[in-house]
């Protein structure tokens, strides 16, 4: 699954894809204005650095609106779990620690 964020939107491709999360800025750090983009979402509530916290329960939503597998639901708690065995996913905040990568390709927006 990836988060991408321009200046412009934030939406979320390959919703299906369970087995990676990362999100797609054109640069690391992310320009402030893309980084306000994405806050003002809802999806994040912030950028630090080379990651952003993301918002488990925004992104099960906005990822979910689009996932085309039946077992979907099951296999995004899934993926949750591993985040938590990691240290990656904070239950009191519900918030992931995302990693950020800068977009190789552009798509349309």
């Amino acid at each position: 699954m990836i988060i991408e964020v321009t200046e412009k939107i934030v939406r979320v491709r390959e919703s299906d894809d369970l087995k990676r999360l990362h999100a797609e800025f054109s640069a690391v750090p992310p320009s402030a204005v893309a980084a306000n983009v994405l806050v003002t979402s809802g999806l994040a509530s912030a950028v630090e650095g080379d990651h952003i916290l993301v918002s488990a329960s925004a992104l099960r939503e906005l990822a979910g609106q689009s996932a085309t597998t039946q077992d979907w639901s099951d296999s995004y708690q899934k993926m949750i779990d591993y985040a938590a065995g990691k240290g990656w996913y904070n239950p009191a905040a519900d918030t992931i620690r995302v990693h950020i990568e800068v977009a190789t390709t552009h798509h349309s927006e």
